[in-house]
């Protein structure tokens, strides 16, 4: 069977009902043994949690959260980052990571093509940039100008004569005619002679005395390299800015099933191997165990938060740079930043306006949400007596509250009641009856039947290889890892299941690796859910490969990322998360 997991021969829920078709026949465990470990109290918790999802996905409860949100955290690409992977991790805590990245990724889209956009607005602002130059100081021109303006020549006849008047800047307006003028010119006019002289050759451009002519020339030749310069300039960095935007969107896809993934870990429904660990604990333990809802969300929430915050940390590293991350030099690097933060806020804004008010369905659902949460919080939460204390023991569990809201939504109205005291006065319609909350149409068409198969083969699977002695064996086997300090042993581990989840689904790691870690801890005299626990949420760490998850899946599809991208850029947050683990294993010893 982890053959065919992993290499997927047959679809995997149909390889999950091997253990019916094969124990069996070869006596290793009979098929009423084997069959009540495909609907377990575990499998029914798993059920209920899934409904009310479908309940929140068919109303789009998720969606008006995820945009709520968005508008709180701004527009700046740190921070929308930010609200993405805050938003996805939360989501994924409750509903599946597949669909909650179904649903955020078109949001991301949407964002994306707003800062694309303003990413062509920039290259087309090349054009403006010309026309700005137009606009500016030609001094080539000016000085050719100066000589039609500041220095102005008037032909005219004195007496049949011709004079020159010559008009330039500081000096004197003067005449000079062939009459005869009854005085002689002192020193001071002839100096002034000379500076008229003067200038008048400097404004032609000939003469001794200047070459602005020339100077004319080899300025605007250094005006067409400087204009050829800012065209290079503008085109360098349009491709820089071309180069950025593509990071962007690498990293706004990415984050998405970074979440995901991790969002999973924090709730015993979240994500598949936590219920296979549940599963596992259940039947090596019974109700000595100490795996509800509330005991592993207390444990594991802030575990995903640390997670979730080194991978915000290495995506803006990875793809926004240190600047961005910290704040500095932003408006220097993007001078346009304002307006495509304005252009992202209104998009998102829009969106959630279409939406409308809050509707009598998604406040319905809402509040059976908040309520299943609830139950599950203070059902046990052990450090205090909860509600389940209130009925013998083992009547109540996880599962029971979960089937109990989920059947409540199947009853309550997706709209106000129309009689009684509901009706309106002027209405002059007979009641009439109104859809529920879900429908059993909706749930055939949105509920992931493969997935409650998948964890009822892992289960069987568990329970044929005690039965036969195999896991005892495999146990006695790995005696020898005793005389390993456990944390190290733990880091390994860690890393190795992280490493093999990436080429088959979470829940089959999960499935593999649990009854060989449980034997394991019994045969070297450690606990096993020291070991147990953190090969649980490694499993979680398939971020390198499409094929690992179905969120990898979905992200890869929208074209931004490459397979060398995801495995070259992911891998190096294996290792930081695998030590956040195995600090996890120091709180649990």
């Amino acid at each position: 069977m982890a053959i065919y997991w992993v290499f997927e021969v047959l679809p995997m829920a149909v390889t999950a009902l091997l253990p019916l078709v094969i124990m069996p026949p070869l006596g290793v465990l009979g098929a009423k043994d084997l069959a009540v470990n495909y609907l377990k109290d575990t499998n029914f918790l798993f059920v209920g949690g899934l409904l009310v999802a479908v309940a929140v996905e068919r109303w789009n409860l998720h969606k008006r959260i995820a945009l709520r949100v968005l508008l709180l955290v701004g527009a700046k690409p740190k921070w929308l980052m930010f609200g993405f992977m805050t938003v996805t991790a939360f989501l994924s805590m409750w509903i599946s990571n597949t669909a909650t990245t179904a649903m955020m990724v078109p949001i991301v889209q949407a964002v994306l093509l707003q800062l694309n956009e303003g990413q062509d607005d920039d290259v087309e602002g090349s054009g403006e940039l010309d026309n700005e130059l137009e606009g500016t100081t030609n001094i080539a021109y000016i000085a050719d100008e100066r000589k039609s303006t500041s220095s102005s020549y008037y032909e005219d006849k004195v007496n049949g004569i011709d004079a020159s008047v010559t008009v330039a800047q500081g000096v004197p307006a003067k005449v000079e005619t062939n009459h005869k003028v009854p005085y002689t010119n002192t020193a001071q006019e002839v100096f002034e002679d000379e500076q008229a002289d003067k200038k008048k050759d400097e404004l032609d451009g000939r003469g001794k005395y200047g070459s602005i002519g020339k100077d004319a020339i080899d300025l605007e030749l250094k005006e067409i390299e400087f204009t050829d310069s800012v065209n290079t300039v503008t085109a360098k960095q349009s491709k820089e800015e071309a180069q950025n935007y593509q990071k962007v969107c690498k990293g706004l896809t990415m984050c998405i099933c970074y979440a995901a993934n991790i969002g999973g870990m924090a709730t015993l429904t979240g994500t598949g191997p936590n219920l296979v660990l549940s599963g596992q604990a259940g039947t090596l333990f019974g109700d000595e165990a100490g795996i509800n809802f509330s005991s592993w969300f207390i444990f594991a929430f802030p575990t995903m938060i640390i997670c979730l915050f080194i991978a915000w940390v290495w995506l803006q590293l990875l793809f926004l740079g240190w600047r961005e991350m910290f704040g500095c030099c932003l408006r220097r690097n993007d001078p346009n930043a304002n307006a495509k933060e304005k252009r992202v806020k209104k998009v998102i804004r829009q969106t959630y306006d279409e939406m409308g008010p809050m509707s009598f369905a998604e406040i319905g659902v809402l509040c059976h949400f908040i309520l299943l949460a609830l139950l599950w919080l203070t059902r046990n939460p052990q450090f205090i007596d909860g509600w389940g204390s209130l009925f013998p023991k083992g009547f109540v569990t996880d599962a029971s509250t979960g089937i109990t809201v989920a059947v409540l939504l199947f009853i309550f109205p997706s709209k106000k009641p129309t009689f009684l005291c509901c009706k309106p006065k002027n209405d002059p319609n007979a009641p009439r009856p109104v859809p529920a909350l879900l429908d059993w149409a909706t749930v055939q068409e949105k509920f992931p039947w493969n997935i409650i198969l998948i964890l009822g083969g892992s289960f069987a699977l568990a329970a044929a290889c005690k039965e036969s002695g195999l896991s005892a064996w495999l146990g006695g086997q790995m005696e020898g890892l005793k005389d390993v300090p456990t944390v190290v042993f733990v880091l390994l581990l860690c890393v190795i299941v992280a490493t093999f989840t990436e080429v088959t689904s979470n829940t089959a790691a999960a499935s593999i690796f649990l009854p060989i870690l449980a034997e394991l801890g019994v045969s070297i005299n450690v606990h096993p859910l020291l070991f147990m626990i953190p090969a649980t949420l490694a499993c979680s760490f398939a971020f390198m490969l499409p094929v690992a998850t179905p969120p990898n899946a979905i992200v890869f599809t929208y074209g931004h990322l490459r397979i060398i991208d995801m495995v070259s850029e992911c891998s190096p947050t294996t290792l930081p998360n695998a030590i956040v683990l195995t600090y996890d294993h120091l709180r649990i010893i």
